[in-house]
């Protein structure tokens, strides 16, 4: 559930670095008080807004996108770069990633 909230936030933002700190600030001390181990929950918030540099709108996916396409344009026969082909080249791993940091997750508090 905190992943999807993670994914959440950061696909309004765009941004991870705001992601992580907006709910590091909400949600780590709700984690410490549930009794989760504290490196556990540093490492679920980080981790999980880190990921979401890879779902659209990713700022960093756009800047990419934009600043290869203007380099393109002095090439011959290069295409340009199209940041909708980007988006879903980014998407495929990070749901991947998602659902084996979920996995792992709950496999890891079961231990508990």
């Amino acid at each position: 559930m905190l992943l999807l909230l993670v994914l959440f936030l950061q696909y309004f933002t765009g941004a991870s670095g705001v992601t992580i700190i907006a709910l590091g600030g909400l949600l780590f001390p709700s984690l410490i008080k549930e009794k989760y181990p504290e490196n556990f929950s540093l490492g679920i918030l980080t981790i999980g807004g880190s990921r979401g540099i890879t779902f659209p709108p990713s700022l960093p996916l756009i800047l990419y996108g934009v600043i290869a396409s203007m380099s393109m344009q002095n090439l011959e026969n290069a295409k340009p770069v199209s940041i909708d082909n980007l988006f879903i080249a980014g998407a495929i791993p990070g749901i991947i990633e998602l659902v084996v940091l979920a996995i792992y997750s709950t496999i890891y508090c079961i231990k508990i």
